[in-house]
């Protein structure tokens, strides 16, 4: 890429860092945990390192010095402005928040926001010092912390001791700053005098092997133990050559290798992420398949129990055989005999709308619980595919709210049955003019529907089976509506989940960065 980078590059940069930081990975699926770590580095990369250098009065060049916990980096960093700027001590962890160290002509620098600043006079214009928390703190913030900030460095000093330096942890983040190109010098801290012989060869072979060979390579002789700065003879090669690295032209040119590195990662990251974005989307459509399937249990059931006439065990046919045996109001339904008007038919009509409300009493019932059922199969499914934390904007079902929605259910398929029978263009017969009113022919087909036997041949007899078998099936319909409604809250949630086309949107913005950076 240019040395200069164009106004199209930046607007890019500003846009993929804006898509990166709105990249969500709310499945806790394998990998989920290490894509957001990603989206934090590459965050950083971009918003801490890329953009500042971006303008024609570019961030000074990062110096970070990062390490094993007791290492010393508060007291070399201390060391090289002669000053206590950085708390160092035996208590771990001393560096806590990070320390930023700069030329008082420095202002505004991006790791202001995470890191205490300090103007020292004894820093160049050029360079800004980082003393990072340990790579290997129990504190898991201090941590991410420390990546956080090797993620902005132009230069890394790793800074470890005699005692520390086979720790496998700070090598193994060596390795992955090898591999993306950041510029690295090595400072033995607190070596013994009879030691150094052997501990040199044995690091240079470790670096040797890494491919860090030719990284600046400093040892610091032990002392006993002291407060403030160490001796400036024991640090004043180092010194040197950490002036001499934070020249105008050095530094440009230490960030101009670093970010030629960076450039490289970023664009790789974001193929990373956008796969890991792949597996969130796959991993969600599976949910909503999932969600959906939960409740064909609870729907096939209460199917079941509507066609068998299962609903209409109990109440509502205790009440038929009562009302339709010999002597009973309802009888003639079932027989040729001549009936009475008048109060006889009022009565009749009333019988029936009395076991219309049991019919509905009885649906209601056994839809509340295939409600709740769904609800319940649902939310075990998505605990099971972990995403159970997602459901605590979905409240749970209760017996009141299924209560609801399956009396709307049932009043509003009693009410399609009027619309039903006016479609048929269906008059009365003589005879069941004479037996009730019209308004209770609804009441015979709601019965007959939900299985009452003997109001399943009367209402076949005097309204249709056309109509009856209408019915029923506008009833099943009904029912399995309202079950699948259970699903309704989880497939909101699931589609403001990552899908495949945020992950297009990353691989087209990698593309487009390829495209500017070269095929480094």
């Amino acid at each position: 890429m240019t040395e200069e980078p164009s106004a199209t590059l930046r607007h890019l940069l500003t846009e993929i860092n804006t898509l990166v930081d709105a990249t969500e990975f709310p499945l806790t699926i394998p990998g989920s945990d290490d894509a957001v770590e990603l989206r934090e580095r590459l965050s950083t990369r971009i918003a801490t390192h890329l953009l500042p250098r971006m303008g024609e009065n570019s961030a000074p060049a990062v110096v970070v010095l990062g390490g094993s916990a007791g290492a010393g980096k508060s007291t070399l960093l201390n060391s090289v402005v002669r000053e206590e700027v950085s708390q160092a001590g035996v208590v771990r962890p001393t560096t806590r928040t990070p320390v930023l160290v700069h030329h008082p002509s420095v202002t505004g620098h991006p790791l202001e926001a995470i890191a205490t600043s300090v103007a020292h006079r004894a820093i160049s214009p050029t360079m800004v010092i980082v003393d990072a928390p340990d790579l290997d703190s129990l504190s898991a913030e201090n941590r991410r912390l420390a990546l956080t900030l090797l993620d902005s460095a132009d230069l890394w000093v790793f800074v470890t001791s005699a005692a520390r330096y086979g720790d496998q942890l700070p090598w193994s983040n060596l390795i992955e700053a090898r591999e993306r190109g950041m510029q690295v010098a090595v400072v033995l801290n607190r070596v013994p005098k009879h030691a150094l012989a052997a501990v040199r060869a044995d690091l240079l072979s470790r670096l040797e092997t890494l491919g860090l060979g030719s990284a600046p390579l400093f040892f610091i002789e032990d002392v006993s133990p002291h407060e403030g700065p160490l001796p400036q003879a024991l640090v004043s090669e180092f010194v040197m050559w950490l002036n001499a690295a934070g020249g105008e032209r050095q530094s440009r040119g230490l960030i101009r290798r670093t970010s030629s590195g960076v450039w490289q990662s970023v664009h790789d990251g974001l193929l990373d992420l956008a796969g890991a974005v792949d597996s969130q989307a796959r991993a969600a459509a599976r949910l909503g398949r999932a969600s959906v399937a939960s409740v064909r249990g609870p729907q096939s059931d209460l199917d079941s129990a509507i066609v068998s006439g299962e609903l209409a065990l109990g109440a509502p046919t205790a009440r038929w055989l009562a009302l339709a045996s010999a002597g009973g109001v309802l009888e003639p339904f079932l027989t040729d005999q001549k009936v009475k008007g008048g109060t006889a038919k009022m009565e009749r009509t009333a019988a029936l709308a009395q076991l219309a409300r049991e019919c509905r009493e009885s649906v209601v019932r056994l839809l509340v619980d295939a409600i709740q059922d769904a609800d319940a199969g649902v939310r075990e499914w998505w605990q099971h595919q972990g995403a159970a934390h997602l459901t605590d904007s979905v409240a749970a079902t209760r017996q009141a709210d299924a209560r609801k929605i399956a009396e709307a259910t049932i009043d509003t398929w009693m009410q399609d049955i009027l619309g039903l029978l006016d479609a048929h263009g269906f008059e009365p017969s003589p005879r069941l003019t004479e037996l009730v009113e019209s308004r209770a022919v609804r009441d015979l087909v709601v019965a007959a529907a939900v299985g009452v036997p003997g109001a399943v041949q009367a209402s076949k007899a005097h309204v249709g089976e056309t109509i009856h078998y209408e019915a029923l099936a506008g009833l099943r319909e009904a029912a399995k509506r309202a079950v699948n409604e259970a699903t309704t809250p989880f497939l909101a949630v699931i589609r403001t989940l990552p899908t495949a086309d945020s992950a297009t949107r990353l691989r087209v913005r990698a593309a487009e960065l390829k495209g500017h950076i070269g095929g480094s």
